[in-house]
């Protein structure tokens, strides 16, 4: 059993600043941590999870405590960090990597842990302008082609129903029942009416972390991004509702079951978009995966997964056709490493 002040560092996976790749005793594979008046005490289930924390189990032989630098102090941020990104000290939006305006600089191959994050003391850039859902992401939209009249919601409802749906009339644009397997709480939903679709990062978490500089176009994108099957969830309406604007550190699903899961696809979201996370978000996200005992080897994406999501944000681009009237407020589509 770990013990004393250090104990409470692990916990939330916050590094005393006196341990270092060069400090740390030889045991920290085999199982550590915590520090009492008596020494080093043996406790392997928080070695387990605290290395795996900074690189997947199969990253293990790449293990470098020091690529992670800790906890940001307030008001800093993190970013999952993604190879293809930085380049000369900048980081690219995926805008402008589907565009074709830079290419990849790491092997299709080349796994990508969500687990490693670059730390920035700085705060984050308040938005010019305040958040309007209308106004910055717009409706659910229709395909513009009409091969079908169902919006982004009704497309998730029949995508993610367990049977065939059926439809409040014979023009069949909006789903009335099915059967949901719902993940927030882990029931069963039968009545459409009791489901909304979730963005698991939600509009206005976007939108602070970063969107607020994308064109309309992409935020078109973002809020109705259906290519994969975690961006969009339906879910039920009263834990959506609970759930709001909040990330980890404000609300996390109540079937614990899914939270390990849960906290995957925000990780993966965050990198595809190229997300800012708080300080207290990301300490957060280390402490759910502790108390869920979530298995890290899982937090990790290949460079090719990466790219075919940003390949799919291009395809699906034409079905936001219509929002792209926005004025572009970062032209070259580049962040200054903020």
């Amino acid at each position: 059993m770990c013990h004393g002040k250090f104990a409470s560092h692990l916990k939330n996976l916050d590094l005393d600043p006196s341990l270092t790749k060069n400090n740390l005793p030889d045991q920290r594979i085999a199982g550590l941590i915590s520090m009492t008046d008596g020494g080093w005490v043996f406790c392997s289930r928080f070695a387990t999870i605290l290395v795996s924390l900074f690189a997947s189990s199969a990253m293990a032989a790449e293990l470098n405590l020091g690529q992670y630098e800790g906890s940001p102090q307030t008001p800093g941020y993190y970013t999952v960090d993604d190879i293809s990104q930085r380049h000369e000290g900048k980081f690219i939006s995926p805008e402008i990597i589907l565009t074709g305006g830079i290419s990849s600089f790491s092997p299709a191959s080349t796994v990508l842990s969500l687990l490693k994050w670059i730390s920035h003391s700085e705060a984050i850039t308040n938005p010019a302008d305040a958040y309007n859902r209308l106004k910055h992401f717009g409706t659910w939209i229709t395909d513009p082609s009409g091969s079908t009249c169902l919006n982004t919601r009704g497309l998730i409802l029949r995508r993610e129903s367990q049977t065939s749906v059926t439809y409040t009339d014979t023009k069949e644009c909006t789903i009335a029942t099915g059967q949901w397997y719902e993940p927030y709480t882990g029931s069963i939903k039968r009545n459409a009416g009791e489901l909304q679709i979730d963005h698991v990062v939600p509009l206005k978490n976007a939108y602070v972390m970063g969107a607020w500089q994308w064109s309309g176009k992409q935020r078109c994108l973002y809020a109705n991004f259906m290519t994969n099957n975690f961006h969009l969830l339906a879910v039920d309406s009263r834990e959506n509702m609970r759930k709001g604007d909040r990330a980890p550190d404000r609300y996390m699903p109540p079937n614990g079951s899914f939270v390990c899961e849960y906290l995957e696809d925000w990780l993966k979201i965050k990198l595809i978009w190229n997300l800012k996370m708080t300080a207290s978000e990301g300490n957060a996200i280390q402490s759910e995966m502790v108390t869920h005992n979530c298995d890290p080897s899982v937090y990790s994406m290949t460079r090719l997964e990466l790219d075919r999501e940003r390949a799919a944000l291009q395809s699906f681009a034409k079905k936001c056709s219509a929002e792209s009237n926005e004025p572009i407020s970062n032209p070259n589509g580049i962040f200054q490493s903020p």
